[in-house]
């Protein structure tokens, strides 16, 4: 085994990190240049792609249409509970469900 002097680790890493073939993964996420994330039980670093989702979620598929909202929680509520059988009940359309 070696062991490296801790006056070269600076040194090492830099060339580690050189040397890395998956390093300019790191782009992929929003991470300050200094901060060094350890893969452990958190959810990890923020992908860069999920802020504009989370935008265009909130500015044109909810924000645009807010009067469709409670529509689609009952889609999703229906889907949820039973499929399509509550998702037609909730419609109002009669449905094997809807007792009429």
């Amino acid at each position: 085994m070696t062991t490296v002097p801790t006056t070269d680790l600076a040194e090492v890493a830099a060339r580690l990190d050189a040397d890395d073939p998956l390093a300019h993964l790191r782009d992929r996420f929003l991470l300050p240049p200094d901060v060094v994330h350890l893969d452990g039980n958190s959810p990890g670093p923020l992908p860069a792609t999920v802020p504009p989702v989370v935008t265009d979620v909130v500015t044109r598929q909810w924000g645009y249409r807010p009067d469709r909202l409670l529509e689609r929680q009952r889609l999703v509520g229906g889907a949820v509970a039973g499929g399509r059988r509550h998702r037609r009940a909730h419609r109002g359309r009669a449905g094997p469900d809807s007792g009429g």
